[in-house]
């Protein structure tokens, strides 16, 4: 009974005198790390938030593009009326290339033995700058056109014999396949980096999403 009463005492004391300068000093640095842990809390979750939405957007955007290239390099050397030159083959008006960074071939689509003045017969791709663009003759973006890929750090081609042997062997940085290695291409890999920055109100991050597919021509 004696100890309660002094308790109660002790807290009467406490509450008329008020809060010393230590106590509140001792509160305030309690509520700041408090507060400071809830900020890392959202920052964190932020940031993880913007870079899961760039990846997501550089995944769905690389992987078209790389589907939309694979689908037309399947059909290089598409000839039904067995013309010839065809392909990755140069015809008389009709240069093709195949570099580490370009590449143009031909596809009779519409089956008149004539490679038409089109991108639906004169298909190439290279890049320009940031953005992977159609081209119809290896130096020139189509105008009117829509990029195959924006955001493109980079994007490289790779050639193949049938019997899996690169083409040049070895490949190097840089090249420029002559009309008889063009002859042997019968795999072509395509690998495409795109970058984007994922942004949250406290933070920039780069990101790099990098995807490669193998393709044999089915009339080279």
């Amino acid at each position: 009974m004696v100890r309660r009463l002094r308790c109660q005492q002790a807290i009467r004391l406490w509450s008329d005198k008020g809060a010393s300068f230590v106590e509140v000093m001792v509160a305030l640095a309690i509520l700041l790390i408090v507060l400071f842990g809830v900020y890392l809390l959202y920052e964190t979750s932020q940031v993880t938030y913007a870079r899961g939405a760039i990846d997501i957007e550089l995944q769905d955007s690389g992987r078209k593009a790389v589907e939309d290239l694979a689908r037309l390099l399947r059909m290089a050397g598409y000839d039904p009326t067995g013309t010839g030159g065809v392909g990755l083959r140069s015809i008389t008006g009709f240069t093709s290339l195949a570099t580490e960074n370009r590449i143009l071939f031909s596809i009779d689509q519409n089956g008149d033995g004539v490679i038409d003045s089109n991108t639906n017969e004169r298909v190439g791709f290279a890049l320009f700058g940031t953005e992977l663009k159609w081209t119809m003759d290896g130096t020139n973006a189509v105008a009117g056109l829509l990029p195959v890929a924006k955001n493109v750090q980079s994007a490289r081609f790779s050639y193949f014999t049938a019997s899996d042997v690169a083409i040049p062997n070895p490949p190097g940085g840089t090249y420029t396949l002559t009309d008889a290695q063009r002859a042997m291409i019968r795999r072509i890999r395509i690998s495409l980096t795109l970058s984007g920055t994922a942004s949250s109100p406290y933070s920039q991050q780069a990101r790099n999403y990098t995807l490669t597919m193998d393709v044999r021509p089915r009339n080279l």
